[in-house]
């Protein structure tokens, strides 16, 4: 894998009556941070009172490394206390833990840049090499370095986009073409990641940021359009889904559901939600919204509406960038709220005057709270709302559950994220601290409370 620029890391695991899996597990550690050529690296077994072998085990293989060191409490805390320990106990500036299960993430990065390099080689005409879906817990604190795409691919530019569909990765060429230097401002609604030294490490977090790189990319010609179309019939189809929701459209992306429903591609109906933008981008939009409206009902009313705005009242806890109410315990901030409240409050009630349903993406409890407060306005200038709903519902302060039941706002979860994956364990439970980590989805209290509940894949 590309010689990462982190310089030194510190990595702590857990480890609770591990006496067989151990050894391997220190050993397999060692060989994944020894591919990163680090300028220095440690690794901090925490022994967390166990009653069988562990300690002895992984005493006797740390004796043959340098970097790992074995911390044991004399009674068993808890996993959460464990990697307090660590994370008190770790020399270096960059943290990252991991279980004792033999599990580690690196070889899996290294598996992704290979896939990256094989497609850039196969391709060798396209402008930009550009992909989705990457795991974002696959780094520390989901922070990824240009330099790691730059030995790959150094001639052209590559972006990049998370699963979480919040965060961008991309090569120094892209940063190049876009102009994005030390010295460019913090965009209000996202953050250009640094380094330690100021220079510009090559993860992008929200719109603000990303979208500098992202209005270069050249548009899809009519046969990609068509790919892409056929290629979302098929998936959907075949798991017997016959309606969904877009909830993040454009003007080119209206072009390519048209183009699908025209030629027959469509396979299930569905739904286009209009991208609301802050700083008064909304404003100039309310008309072209209606008119967009018009324009599906006309052109292909047996498989498209478009009947929803979308809002981004805020980003994502495991990318830190969800507006919350307290600081984020990694670090002393509160998020990205991406609209001020009253700006916020007031677009919505102008939307839902419009005759449209109102979807806010908010995952904070200073975000979830705002989006509130807007439904709350529209409500008391309209009436009654069209299925106003709150995508993912995350993290709510046990003040604002009520209000979801008393404002008829239906809370919209995706149960697939409500587990202990990879991005809770290694990015969300460690930024938010166990209080607030284990108050996130609260699926069961505001059923029983009576609200409306919808899920979705997102």
């Amino acid at each position: 894998m590309p010689a990462a620029s982190y310089g030194n890391l510190s990595l702590v695991i857990p480890a609770y009556r591990e006496e067989k899996g151990i050894g391997q597990a220190i050993i397999e550690a060692e060989e994944a941070l020894s591919l990163l050529n680090l300028s220095d690296y440690e690794i901090l077994i925490i022994d967390d009172g166990s009653l069988d072998s562990t300690f002895e085990a992984a005493s006797q293989i740390a004796s043959l490394y340098s970097h790992t060191k074995i911390i044991r409490h004399e009674k068993n805390q808890g996993y959460g206390a464990a990697l307090r320990t660590g994370f008190e106990a770790a020399r270096f500036e960059f943290v990252a833990f991991t279980d004792a299960d033999s599990q580690f993430y690196l070889e899996d990065l290294s598996n992704l840049l290979e896939a990256i390099k094989t497609w850039a080689d196969e391709n060798p005409d396209a402008p930009w090499v550009r992909g989705e879906g990457y795991d974002p817990s696959l780094a520390p604190r989901g922070e990824f370095d240009a330099k790691w795409l730059d030995e790959i691919v150094p001639d052209r530019p590559v972006v990049l986009r998370a699963m979480d569909y919040h965060t961008a990765w991309v090569n120094t060429k892209a940063l190049e073409l876009a102009g994005i230097t030390a010295e460019t401002p913090q965009p209000h609604d996202g953050e250009i990641v640094l380094r330690p030294d100021g220079t510009v490490l090559g993860t992008l977090r929200e719109w603000g940021a990303w979208n500098m790189v992202y209005k270069l990319l050249p548009k899809l010609d009519a046969k990609q359009r068509d790919q892409v179309v056929n290629a979302a019939s098929d998936a959907f189809s075949s798991a017997g889904v016959t309606w969904v929701q877009d909830a993040w459209v454009e003007d080119d992306t209206l072009e390519t559901w048209l183009q699908g429903a025209k030629a027959g591609a469509l396979k299930f109906r569905v739904n286009l939600a209009w991208l609301a933008e802050p700083e008064g981008v909304w404003r100039t939009k309310l008309e072209s919204n209606l008119v967009r409206r018009d324009r599906v009902a006309k052109e292909a009313p047996e498989w498209i509406t478009g009947n929803t705005v979308k809002f981004f009242a805020d980003g994502i806890l495991e990318g830190g960038t969800a507006a919350v109410l307290e600081d984020y315990c990694d670090c002393p901030n509160k998020g990205i709220p991406n609209w001020r409240r009253e700006e916020l409050i007031e677009a919505v009630a102008e939307v839902v005057k419009s005759g449209f349903q109102a979807h806010i993406h908010a995952i904070g409890d200073a975000g979830i709270r705002n989006a509130l407060d807007a439904f709350e306005h529209a409500r008391n200038l309209h009436g009654n709302l069209i299925n106003p709903v709150i995508a993912h519902s995350q993290l709510i302060d046990p003040a604002d559950l009520p209000r979801f039941k008393e404002l008829d706002v239906i809370a919209n979860f995706e149960p697939l994220w409500a587990q202990l994956a990879n991005e809770q364990v290694v990015l969300t439970v460690p930024r938010l601290g166990q209080e607030r980590a284990d108050r996130q989805y609260p699926m069961a209290t505001l059923l029983r409370s009576g609200t409306k509940i919808s899920f979705g894949s997102d």
